[in-house]
Order: C-alpha cells, then structure tokens, then sequence
C-alpha cells in the first residue's frame, strides 16, 4: 500500500522597515487559503494571488506554525508513513527560523523552530515505552558534495553517502547533539541560531536532519527528514 500527500503552506515577512504590511493570507468562503500581495499606493488594484493548502502572516507564531505543519507531519509519520519538510525561500526570509528558531539557547522556549518541536512530539509520543528507538543524523550538502556533521572528521564527499546514525534515548541528549553540529558548521553562527552572515550566500549549504523511529515490537521503521534549503 502506497500513500502520497503533498501540501504547500507559506510563511510571510514584510520588508525590514516597510512601515503597514503588504501581505496577507486570506480564506474564501469555500475555505480555500489564498496568499495576496498588495497593490501599490499607485495601483492599489494590482494584486498577485496563490492558492496552497494554508499560510501564516508576518505576527504568526512559531507555536502556530508547529500546530498546523508539524503537528500534522507528527500524526502522519505516526501512521507508519514517511515524511519530508522542505522550507525554501530567498535569503532572509526566515526558513532557518522557522526551521531552527533558537537552536542555540537551547531549543526550548517561544522562538523554538520546527526541527526541536518535531524532536520533542516525537520523544512525546515514545515515552518510556522501550520498542522504539530514535535515530538522528545532521547532514549538509551543496551541489555533489555532503557533510555529515556527526562525523566532523570525515571529509566531505561525494553523492550517494550515507549520513551518521546517532542513537538517541532522551530529547535533551538531541538537542545536545544538533547545536553541536551546528557549531561544526561553517552556514551556522550558533551565537544567534540562524545562517551567519559573514558566510557569503554562494557558500551555504542545505541542512538535512534525519530523524529515525524504530519499532521492535512491529519490525518497522519510520523516516522524518526537516530540510533547510539555502538560498
């Protein structure tokens, strides 16, 4: 049995300094989600509309944005299915803070990003139940070549290489291990838990977190990868 689903949801964020917002996300009555841009002082008329399966304004939270995307990818993976999010955007729109948030104060608190809201519901739902057991991986790639950053040692290689498996038994052991790497990392200045940038935007590279969940008891496992998509 095979199983596909694909939702498109978007993030918005008004130019530093544009004074009142010029986007919006607006419902239809027949609850179809619509993303305006507005018109100019000029041509306040002129407007350019998509429609996708849900958004979030420029005052959205990051709860909000768990509740509505990763709580859903959450219950899905838990079906038994697999399971990708792959944030993309131009540079400075906020995918690493909505993927990350503030991965290096710790993971925890309002600005905690998509990537430790998906650990922590995962580590939710195992409990102390012993069948399953949680794998993590934090991998970076531009063009041909991956870095696996837990494996700092390792020179950075070719296609078709396998990421570094860590076992993890608790979420804070997690946490531990994704600012680690991220510290590994020349895309990260993990003083503010976001892209740094001193790095050029020609250098950056896509940051891949593979979270595994393995079921003793049913033989069967589950796979979560949380993508940030340089620009």
């Amino acid at each position: 049995f095979f199983a596909t689903r694909c939702e498109v949801f978007v993030r918005l964020r008004d130019a530093v300094g544009s004074g009142t917002p010029s986007l919006s996300v607006e419902v239809d009555q027949k609850r179809s989600t619509y993303v305006r841009l507005a018109g100019s002082p000029d041509q306040p008329r002129t407007r350019k509309e998509w429609r996708l399966t849900s958004g979030f304004g420029p005052l959205a939270t990051q709860e909000q944005v768990f509740d509505k995307v990763g709580s859903s990818v959450s219950d899905w993976i838990w079906e038994g299915f697999n399971a990708c999010v792959l944030c993309l955007g131009p540079s400075g729109s906020g995918k690493s803070h909505t993927m990350f948030g503030s991965l290096a104060q710790g993971g925890s608190g309002e600005m905690e990003g998509l990537v430790p809201r998906m650990l922590r519901d995962i580590f939710r739902r195992v409990g102390r139940e012993d069948r399953y057991v949680v794998g993590l991986s934090f991998g970076e790639t531009k063009g041909m070549v991956v870095a696996d950053r837990f494996a700092p040692n390792a020179r950075p290689t070719g296609e078709g290489v396998e990421l570094e498996t860590v076992r993890v038994d608790r979420l804070e052991e997690g946490l531990a291990l994704l600012l680690e790497a991220a510290r590994g990392s020349p895309s990260w200045d993990v003083a503010q838990g976001r892209v740094s940038a001193a790095t050029p935007v020609q250098s950056a590279m896509h940051t891949i977190v593979r979270v595994i969940v393995f079921d003793t008891l049913e033989e069967r496992a589950f796979t979560l990868h949380l993508v940030d998509m340089a620009s």
